[in-house]
């Protein structure tokens, strides 16, 4: 539920504002998977409110951490900050300043309805669904979906890795990603399928 009143600056004070996990091969990939678990048109309607803000707004919305904090992140690489200025005003490492510019570029690009092989290929390493992208460019999920059979720009899945390669460990649980190596093979005899998160009670 949206509360429109409600104070939405994070402090010290504890507050719910949800969660969403996005597991990738890359920061922008999993950042992108859970900002699209978030919202369906990643976050148009509030970057198209970030828009409207003034120069001096932005950096108070930079320098005061909000629930949709990112979203301004994107406004100030969309309007030439540099990722030294962003990291400055946020107190964010400019590594993560840097990964997400890639992401501004890539989302810049098909929010104006340009998008080919490489920007889709593009978009795709970076954790983006075809129904996501169908919405941004305003084509249709059945022109998306043929695009991507044309240009075979196929899914792969790889292993959660619970050591992070420290130790050989095999989790047996995938995500899905559009690297070249697929990591998934299917087991022999009966499988059973489980739909839903799979948790016990």
């Amino acid at each position: 539920m949206f509360l429109p009143e409600a104070n939405w600056r994070l402090g010290t004070q504890k507050r719910s504002i949800g969660t969403a996990v996005g597991i990738g091969r890359s920061v922008p990939e999993a950042l992108v998977k859970a900002l699209t678990y978030q919202e369906d048109d990643f976050g148009k309607t509030r970057l198209a409110a970030m828009h409207q803000l003034t120069s001096s707004q932005l950096d108070q919305v930079l320098i005061h951490p909000e629930a949709n904090r990112i979203y301004s992140i994107f406004e100030a690489l969309r309007r030439g900050y540099s990722t030294d200025e962003i990291a400055e005003l946020t107190h964010i490492e400019s590594y993560y300043i840097s990964e997400l510019k890639r992401v501004q570029q890539v989302m810049e690009q098909l929010y104006t309805g340009t998008w080919d092989a490489q920007i889709y290929r593009q978009a795709k390493d970076l954790g983006l669904p075809d129904a996501t992208i169908a919405r941004i460019t305003e084509q249709s999920f059945e022109t998306i979906r043929t695009a991507s059979q044309t240009w075979q720009v196929n899914r792969t899945y790889k292993e959660v890795d619970p050591a992070a390669g420290e130790f050989e460990q095999h989790s047996a649980r995938f995500y899905a990603s559009f690297e070249r190596e697929n990591e998934s093979q299917p087991a022999p005899g009966k499988r059973v399928l489980v739909v839903g998160p799979g948790h016990g009670p």
